[in-house]
């Protein structure tokens, strides 16, 4: 079996996201365990509690996986709202367009269009200047890092498919 590696560094903010959402959850269980030793727990507390726990982990679960993957055999570009494995041999091109994403300004994202003719955003955008960003939607790189993941999914695609 063949594993998927990211073309790119993780960027800090996706690294510190998932930190402070597990900061979050162990916060979140310290509540519930400090009301239940104080004899204070009630279904309300506990529920909120156990809530928050929950959308803290979901949202640090969907921060570790959104991205794109390659191996020998393809690419893996997984979204907020799915997931699409591709083989080398289907993806025409890869280029950089501007996002469908809504922003204030055009953000510029990798595209892969496959031989079939469909377009595919990756969640890859190459981060603003000045642009902090903490978003499961995409995954904002620095210039240098997005350039990198262009040229490795460009040179594999060439050379795999």
């Amino acid at each position: 079996m063949l594993m998927w590696h990211r073309p790119y560094t993780v960027p800090r903010e996706i690294v510190l996201g998932e930190r402070g959402a597990a900061v979050i959850v162990a916060a979140a269980a310290a509540l519930v365990i400090a009301f239940a030793v104080g004899g204070r727990i009630d279904d309300v507390r506990a529920g909120v509690a156990t809530a928050v726990a929950l959308i803290a982990a979901a949202y640090a679960a969907r921060m570790r996986v959104v991205g794109v993957f390659v191996n020998d055999r393809g690419v893996l570009v997984r979204a907020f709202d799915g997931t699409v494995e591709l083989p080398w041999r289907s993806v025409a091109w890869i280029d950089v367009h501007p996002s469908d994403v809504r922003a204030t300004a055009p953000v510029l994202a990798i595209w892969i269009s496959t031989v079939d003719g469909e377009r595919i955003e990756t969640p890859l955008l190459r981060r603003r200047q000045g642009l902090v960003t903490n978003s499961v939607v995409a995954v904002h790189l620095p210039t240098a890092d997005f350039d990198r993941a262009l040229w490795e999914l460009r040179v594999r695609s060439s050379s795999e498919g």
